[in-house]
């Protein structure tokens, strides 16, 4: 029980979200092949450094990514803002890169 109150503790625990959280944002952003922008989510979850907590985690970003709250077809520019702002808000960690290249793959599989 001491650990849960120990404040070394919580910021060794914090500490490691954080780099997960900025490996995991990392391993989004570094998608460059949009000539197959198919290909996003397979070759994200295929890094290497990637814990299977952390792609369970980037299947769960993907999913909101790609939630149909978003992406109603009326205007792709407006349909990117909505599914930039839910990305926000649910995963305030995302990097500003991490984020551009969900919603550019997501708006491929709703065009």
């Amino acid at each position: 029980m001491a650990a849960l109150t120990n404040p070394r503790f919580a910021d060794a625990v914090g500490g490691q979200r954080m780099n997960n959280e900025r490996k995991i944002s990392q391993a989004l952003a570094e998608f460059s092949e949009w000539a197959m922008p198919w290909a996003y989510l397979q070759d994200t979850l295929a890094a290497k450094e990637l814990t299977q907590e952390e792609r369970t985690l980037i299947k769960q970003i993907w999913n909101e990514a790609c939630s149909s709250a978003y992406w109603t077809l009326s205007s792709m520019p407006s349909d990117i803002a909505r599914a930039t702002a839910g990305l926000k808000a649910s995963f305030p960690w995302l990097s500003d890169g991490a984020i551009l290249n969900l919603t550019r793959a997501a708006s491929y599989q709703w065009n």
